[in-house]
Parts: structure tokens; sequence; C-alpha cells
């Protein structure tokens, strides 16, 4: 069983986007959320992530209490 998903927005072959997209049309899988994270937080990127059904957005970076915070949610 997957708890969460954590995965860049800019990725060779499949965009973040489209695994995001893949996600939450799969049926076993929908529920299951994903944080995208990129180092180009423009609003649009970020809207963009959050309305596709993306949880959360990192800015890169990460630092190690941000994704500690994100699992004990």
């Amino acid at each position: 069983e997957i708890d969460l998903v954590l995965t860049d927005v800019v990725m060779p072959g499949l965009s973040g986007l489209g695994l995001l997209s893949k996600i939450m049309h799969h049926k076993n899988h929908q529920k299951v959320p994903v944080v995208m994270m990129s180092s180009h937080d423009s609003t649009n990127v970020v809207f963009k992530c959050l309305t596709k059904g993306a949880a959360d957005f990192l800015v890169k970076p990460v630092r190690k209490n941000e994704l500690k915070n994100l699992w004990q949610h």
C-alpha cells in the first residue's frame, strides 16, 4: 500500500504532472496524497499542480523538517 507520493514536476520521460494525472485517474490510488516539488515555484506551476490534485507543493531544496511535517499529517 502506498502512503504518499513525492515527485518532482520536471522529470525525463513522464513529467510530474503526467504522473499526477495517472495517479488521480487510477481507481486504486486516487486517494494517495501526491506532493509535488520543484525549484520553480511560480504561481502558475503551483496552481497547476494543486488544481490537478496534488496534496501539496514543496520548493526545492526541501528541508528535512518539511518532509517530517508532511509525513506526520
